[in-house]
């Protein structure tokens, strides 16, 4: 089988990102397996990666991270595609997680040091959005908790009847596909004509 498309999510509100970066780079070095990774990235992170990549101990060429036989590509317009692409999302952010899970997508939250995304916020996401979003750890994120969301990852994407709830979980909580353009076409058919 192909290798697993996963999606990582650090936040956008810098420096809080680049930390989150780090730790979700550092918990896809722990899969068993290996997978296609890509970050989703502000404007402002992606233009600091070839300096976080150094500090890091990361190679940055080409618009991706490096490290022996990871490769993490790392992208600042393509939101939208690598959640439509990918098999599972890795996070540490608000919005984008909940795009996720309306896209079925299975999502393993691991904890940073804040200010925006810590245990609590995780935790409030995680009653918000329901079985698709597992928090690993109740603290800041330690190489064990991080082995442990690794595995946890590896896990569910062999879970065929997990993949399946989580995709219901996405119809239940968000709804069906469509609904901004439903939205933009109600409010043209009754204010602007």
């Amino acid at each position: 089988p192909p290798a697993p498309k996963i999606a990582l999510l650090p936040g956008s509100r810098l420096p809080e990102a680049a930390r989150n970066l780090a730790l979700l780079t550092q918990c896809l070095t722990h899969m068993p397996q290996p997978v296609v990774a890509w970050a989703a990235v502000t404007a402002d992170l992606y233009a600091q990666l070839s300096h976080w990549a150094e500090s890091h101990h990361w190679q940055w060429r080409e618009g991706a991270l490096h490290r022996g036989d990871r490769t993490i590509y790392c992208y600042d317009t393509a939101f939208a595609d690598i959640l439509n692409t990918c098999d599972a999302v890795v996070g540490m952010a608000g919005t984008a997680i909940e795009q996720a899970v309306g896209l079925g997508k299975p999502v393993i939250q691991i904890c940073g040091s804040g200010p925006q995304f810590t245990y609590r916020f995780a935790e409030a996401q995680m009653r918000l959005l329901g079985s698709s979003v597992r928090t690993i750890g109740t603290r800041p994120a330690t190489p064990d908790l991080l082995r442990v969301a690794a595995q946890t990852l590896n896990d569910l994407l062999h879970d065929a009847a997990y993949l399946a709830q989580c995709r219901q979980n996405g119809r239940d909580r968000v709804g069906l596909p469509g609904g901004s353009a439903a939205i933009a076409r109600q409010f043209r058919e009754h204010f602007l004509t």
